[in-house]
């Protein structure tokens, strides 16, 4: 959303089951979305921080359920979505 590509209101759609999939409303194509991941991802392992990854469930009414980032679904595809990245906790 800070960049741009996903509008609140679509993200909030996906997080209440009414888009099937997050890469749907993405403002991109696939090609870029690649690009901007290992982008981010190459610049945060440089900035020494840790991947994370994070479970997405839905809100709203009803059974919370998993949701989907890829039209695919595959497993790597969506946990790379999925990914955060943290500091590195310092441990005294």
């Amino acid at each position: 959303m800070k960049l741009g590509y996903l509008d609140p209101k679509d993200y909030e759609n996906w997080r209440m089951k009414r888009v099937p999939y997050l890469e749907r409303v993405i403002k991109i194509n696939l090609g870029k979305i690649n690009f901007v991941m290992k982008t981010v991802r190459r610049n945060c392992q440089n900035g020494n921080l840790n991947p994370s990854w994070t479970g997405y469930k839905s809100w709203g009414k009803g059974n919370k359920i998993n949701l989907r980032f890829s039209k695919s679904g595959e497993p790597n595809i969506e946990k790379t979505y999925a990914t955060h990245f943290v500091k590195k906790s310092s441990v005294a």
